[in-house]
């Protein structure tokens, strides 16, 4: 899910959920603060966040009435941008704002797919709404049931790091990336 990172009153930053697809209000500070998820309106009068759920997920796009809006400090050309993680978002006069792809990995029922699917620890196959993980960072997906007597251990916290791209295994481990490394 993507997120907006921003800067609270006492300089700290938090991440706030934009819901894919759905029209939600995004309290900004100062100049942006009529940017929100919506539908695309042409008589909008603030930046709005566009997104578009396709089958390779969701893509986000800002559109913007006003010219004083600006993406990694350009200009947003035609009065639209696609989106892509770590971008800052800024209007002259305000603290910038970060949009962001990460997710965290979470335990979820598998959702399932056309064709199985094994995990990519124990190489059994991953049955739906069975308890698993997708790795934030590849997207591959783990077993994740701490009940299941066929694996006495969860596969996706078994080792610290995923097999394909070493993402730390821990649950609840936060973010990888903060707009305070900028």
């Amino acid at each position: 899910m993507a997120h907006l990172w921003m800067q609270d009153e006492d300089g700290a930053w938090t991440a706030s959920a934009l819901e894919g697809g759905s029209a939600g209000e995004v309290a900004l500070p100062g100049p942006l603060a009529g940017l929100r998820a919506a539908e695309f309106n042409p008589e909008h009068q603030a930046p709005v966040l566009v997104c578009n759920a396709g089958s390779a997920g969701h893509e986000w796009v800002l559109v913007t009435p006003t010219a004083s809006v600006r993406v990694n400090g350009e200009p947003v050309l035609l009065n639209a941008r696609v989106l892509h993680d770590r971008d800052e978002i800024s209007v002259r006069g305000a603290a910038p704002v970060f949009f962001s792809t990460e997710q965290l990995a979470c335990v979820v029922p598998f959702p399932g797919t056309d064709a199985p699917l094994r995990c990519a620890r124990c190489r059994q196959p991953i049955e739906k709404n069975q308890l698993a993980v997708q790795c934030p960072g590849c997207r591959t997906w783990y077993h994740q049931s701490p009940d299941d007597p066929e694996r006495p251990y969860p596969c996706w916290t078994y080792s610290e790091t995923c097999v394909v791209d070493e993402y730390p295994t821990e649950l609840g481990a936060g973010w990888r990336w903060t707009p305070e490394e900028v």
